[in-house]
């Protein structure tokens, strides 16, 4: 049963060979690398060479795309390439944890069973491991889109969602494909693991705008689900960020563009996706509240705060914040 650990990686030449710094010397006979380089500006071999000539028994390919294929098709390279049973999707800026790679393979060799395995992050850590079957479970189960999107704590049995690679492919506007080929894999039996085991020791921050993950995260209810399946899936995908977020995230937007059209524009696409289904009066209200603060940012504030005592309590959301073109930390990561 071997492993491959894969990082899809573009421009990042240095960061990379930081985070290979804490791999390699875990890799073992039962493990290969495979790095996808998406046509960086200075090949990601050159960069390499040297360093990957000190650990001479690592079975290593590095592929060069022809053209920069943006990050989610990137991530399906890496699967399309893999030649293991396993595969081991890692950011290019994740540093390992010093034991990960025995984690991994302690966790394959004892349930080899299981399509996916999904592991515990420094910061979202698990009580305990939970074991669940069919997709119907997996969606029940899983306590955080946010950590289960997170690619660098993800194994996937190849040979069960290579099939489904169509759907990554097509679903990659989702920000989620390496998600999406589970869904469109576990059936009604397929075995999955959340463990309570660490492998990642550093998690950089996101990177992809909120913005193009709130806007593309709801087609994932478009996958083939059954009603009570995409309910529930649909629950999870709303549940952050707060209306709060998505308004100041656009009206620094449009302060910085000039267009609040255009800023006004994504808010209704991304109010009419996430809370697509919710018709509750009180969702409907504060919608349209939101809205017209994205349009008339500085009156909207003053009579939000005036007419919405919980707005009020919200000490970091503040004209201030507006007006500074500053987004509030605490609404920065999605």
């Amino acid at each position: 049963m071997r492993l491959t650990v894969a990082i899809p990686t573009y421009n990042r030449n240095q960061v990379l060979r930081e985070s290979l710094a804490h791999l390699l010397p875990q890799l073992t006979d039962r493990c290969e690398l495979l790095i996808s380089d998406n046509h960086s500006d200075v090949p990601v071999e050159e960069t390499l060479r040297d360093f990957l000539s000190d650990y001479p028994q690592v079975t290593c390919r590095i592929l060069r795309n022809r053209l920069n294929l943006g990050p989610t098709a990137n991530f399906m390279r890496c699967f399309e390439m893999c030649e293991t049973e396993w595969l081991w999707l890692l950011g290019d800026d994740d540093h390992p944890a010093p034991d990960a790679v025995s984690k991994i393979l302690r966790a394959l060799d004892s349930r080899p069973d299981c399509v996916f395995f999904h592991f515990a992050l420094e910061v979202f850590q698990r009580k305990r491991t939970v074991f669940t079957a069919g997709l119907r479970e997996f969606v029940h189960s899983f306590d955080s889109w946010s950590s289960l999107l997170f690619m660098s704590v993800g194994v996937y049995h190849r040979p069960t969602v290579l099939p489904n690679l169509r759907y990554g492919y097509h679903f990659g506007y989702s920000l989620a494909p390496h998600i999406v080929l589970v869904l469109a894999s576990l059936g009604d039996r397929g075995a999955c693991c959340f463990s309570d085991d660490v492998i990642v020791g550093h998690q950089s921050p996101m990177e992809w705008s909120p913005v193009s993950a709130l806007l593309g995260k709801m087609i994932l209810l478009d996958l083939p689900l059954q009603d009570d399946v995409r309910r529930e899936l649909a629950r999870k995908l709303r549940w952050r960020p707060s209306l709060e977020a998505i308004a100041v995230m656009l009206v620094k937007s449009a302060r910085q563009s000039g267009d609040w059209r255009a800023a006004l524009y994504q808010y209704d696409q991304i109010c009419s996706r996430v809370y697509y289904g919710d018709r509750r009066l009180l969702r409907t209200m504060r919608i349209l509240a939101y809205r017209f603060l994205v349009r008339f940012p500085s009156v909207g504030y003053r009579l939000l705060a005036a007419s919405l005592p919980l707005l009020a309590r919200v000490t970091k959301f503040n004209i201030t914040s507006i007006e500074g073109i500053k987004v509030p930390d605490r609404f920065e990561r999605t």
